[in-house]
């Protein structure tokens, strides 16, 4: 499909220069030749992003399994979150919100490693959406958990204003032991914009 309208555009621009080098008494053809340059240029490069952006589909990513990792979470840790967040400090029960923070360092990778998954370069825009955490049981400071973390689902969506973009959904589980319930599971989506959003 992309091929034929690129074929159609080639044919296009012939038409519209031959008739834009028509002589006129106002001799306006070099302006108008370089306008219908313009106008061509402008036009193949918006469908070679769009082609581009279509071409590649990361919904194959689905059931991707990071490689994990065992954290153990720091008394002193789980003390500081308490006090940014100002929390009451509880010595035998870490604040559910740091469910987030130890299924983060529970992928066994970093950022930028997820990022690179969906060819997103680090000035590309990705953002945070949104974050879900589930509980069977309460975190402990000095606690150990085994992680283990999947994509769930990368989809493409297109927005008006936010333009083509993928949502990336992956979930971390935190376990006391390999193999037992999960004590906490976080469930967070990431958004990676593929084009332009419309001004209009």
């Amino acid at each position: 499909m992309f091929y034929q309208t690129f074929g159609s555009l080639l044919v296009i621009r012939q038409d519209v220069l031959q008739a834009a080098s028509k002589p006129n008494r106002k001799n306006l053809a070099p302006r108008a030749m370089l306008d219908a340059e313009r106008c061509f240029n402008r036009t193949v490069g918006r469908i070679l992003l769009v082609s581009e952006t279509r071409a590649t589909d990361y919904a194959q990513l689905a059931g991707y399994r990071f490689p994990g990792a065992t954290f153990t979470l720091p008394e002193y840790v789980a003390w500081l979150w308490e006090d940014a967040i100002l929390a009451e400090h509880d010595a035998s029960v870490a604040h559910p919100s740091l469910a987030f923070f130890i299924a983060m360092q529970g992928t066994g990778v970093d950022i930028a490693d997820v990022m690179a998954l969906l060819d997103a370069p680090p000035d590309s825009g990705v953002m945070f959406g949104e974050n879900e955490l589930e509980f069977n049981g309460a975190l402990r400071p000095g606690g150990t958990y085994v992680c283990d973390a999947e994509i769930l689902a990368v989809e493409r969506k297109t927005g008006k204003r936010a333009g083509v973009f993928d949502r990336l959904t992956f979930t971390v589980r935190l376990r006391e032991t390999a193999g037992s319930e999960p004590v906490a599971t976080s469930t967070s989506t990431w958004i990676f914009p593929r084009s332009e959003p419309d001004d209009g």
